[in-house]
């Protein structure tokens, strides 16, 4: 019986380091992090500031929407002033560097005085988070809060929108939010809309760059261009790829590359379509000729864990795309973001009831496949 007892033991044993190890060979390593101290939740946002990411707002596992917000800077997390506005979740949010903003997304449900539900709600709204100032709790004045929140006197110009993408580009001063699900009927969109951070207004020229209208998309800015990808619209997903470059002629700014697709004669994009998918995450790793950008997590037909690498120098700078170590976990509607060359993934989960708090940090460039799971 004892013997029976060991091999038993050695098997469970086995089949736990075969759990966590990957045998794929593939690029680069995931570490687990600090974890996210605040609820576990998915369809929140995220900033950087300097050295220091802002990750706030979303659903949690009971169904509420969140207006806390937390700072983190690589090693420690602490909160900061919580979001002004209305709890949401399915936000956008941008930084000029200076400062983060926030605004659209949806409630669900409305609390009312009593804890009566009176309505969904959807916002157009859009608040300024300043890091240097600071709040004092209202329900305790002895506890201050880093940051401050002012609302945008402006109010965003399109239509309301949950899941839709927000980026900022370095050296022009204007930031840009489009696409995304709309309220009631109106479905998914593809308007791009500009705003002005030193004005504070959002400009009366609206862009139509020529993609299908999606929600659940990913961007990245890299070398002072935006690229927009994936996304669903129904049951109908994106392949498609755009790049958008504020130095072009009007009309010439955005340029479709190599969509997601298996080309016929072409060996390198066989695996392209397994890309493809909503809620995924983005970031960028590295700067200039040596910056890429990486996909990961998401969800289409099934949750997903895998990670992709974009590099924009290749194939006549329309870039190519290679797998690279996925993530220990599944998980959509996460949040992504780097601080001082290290990019993280936090919150996000399977659905609203499985939202999770661990972070993973990624290591490019490397031949190492251990990692810590969940």
């Amino acid at each position: 019986m004892r013997t029976l007892k060991n091999i038993l033991f050695v098997v469970l044993c086995l089949t736990g380091l075969m759990a966590c190890s990957s045998n794929d060979d593939l690029v680069g390593d995931w570490a687990i992090s600090r974890q996210f101290p605040g609820k576990a939740r998915v369809g929140a946002v995220s900033f950087v500031i300097g050295d220091k990411a802002y990750v706030g707002l979303g659903i949690d596992q009971e169904n509420y929407e969140k207006s806390d917000f937390w700072e983190f800077n690589g090693t420690q997390w602490r909160q900061v002033a919580p979001f002004l506005g209305a709890a949401r979740y399915g936000a956008v949010a941008f930084s000029d560097g200076q400062y983060g903003y926030v605004g659209l997304g949806y409630a669900p449900r409305t609390a009312v005085e009593g804890g009566s539900i009176l309505k969904e709600e959807w916002f157009t709204d859009f608040w300024r988070f300043d890091p240097e100032g600071s709040t004092t709790d209202p329900t305790d004045p002895e506890v201050i809060y880093a940051g401050s929140w002012t609302k945008i006197e402006s109010p965003f110009r399109g239509r309301t929108r949950i899941f839709a993408t927000a980026f900022y580009l370095p050296g022009t001063g204007k930031a840009y939010v489009g696409t995304g699900r709309a309220e009631s009927n109106y479905g998914t969109l593809a308007d791009m809309w500009e705003f002005d951070v030193e004005s504070q207004t959002w400009a009366t020229t609206e862009y139509y760059p020529g993609f299908n209208s999606r929600e659940g998309a990913v961007n990245w800015v890299m070398n002072g261009c935006a690229y927009i990808a994936l996304g669903v619209t129904g049951t109908s997903y994106a392949n498609d790829v755009w790049r958008f470059d504020p130095t072009q002629p009007e009309g010439l700014q955005w340029v479709e590359l190599d969509k997601l697709k298996d080309t016929k004669d072409i060996k390198y994009d066989k695996h392209y379509p397994n890309i493809i998918r909503k809620y995924a995450v983005a970031f960028v790793v590295g700067e200039g000729s040596a910056a890429r950008a990486y996909i990961a997590a998401g969800s289409s037909t099934t949750l997903k864990s895998d990670a992709w690498e974009y590099d924009p120098t290749r194939e006549n700078g329309k870039g190519r795309w290679e797998d690279v170590t996925g993530m220990p976990v599944q998980r959509q509607q996460a949040v992504a973001f780097v601080i001082n060359g290290v990019p993280y993934v936090t919150t996000g989960g399977a659905s609203i009831e499985s939202g999770n708090q661990s972070t993973y940090t990624f290591t490019p460039n490397v031949d190492d496949d251990e990692y810590n799971n969940d």
